[in-house]
């Protein structure tokens, strides 16, 4: 997810036309559960240092150019939390 979010990122700030990006959630009560832990399993020490995704995604939001919005509509943990708190402004819901 974190790869696709980058690319979706870079491709919008490099587009004139889009002046502001907005993440939002499609799901009711859910801004971003975070990170599906299981995932982290095979993760060694020497691939995190090849790989290292979470620098790269993390130099992409912060090199971004246009305004970055975070529409909370409900839960934000862990890595959903971290992605609320790397746009320029968050907005919640009163309930969130």
């Amino acid at each position: 997810m974190m790869r696709e979010i980058g690319e979706i990122v870079n491709a919008l700030d490099d587009d004139p036309k889009v002046k502001v990006i907005l993440f939002m959630s499609l799901v009711e009560k859910a801004f971003c559960a975070g990170a599906d832990i299981t995932e982290f399993t095979s993760l060694t020490y020497e691939s995190q240092l090849i790989h290292d995704n979470f620098k790269n995604f993390d130099l992409i939001m912060t090199n971004v150019n246009k305004p970055m919005i975070a529409a909370v509509n409900g839960m934000a943990f862990g890595g959903g939390l971290e992605l609320a708190l790397m746009n320029d402004v968050i907005v919640c819901r009163e309930d969130a």
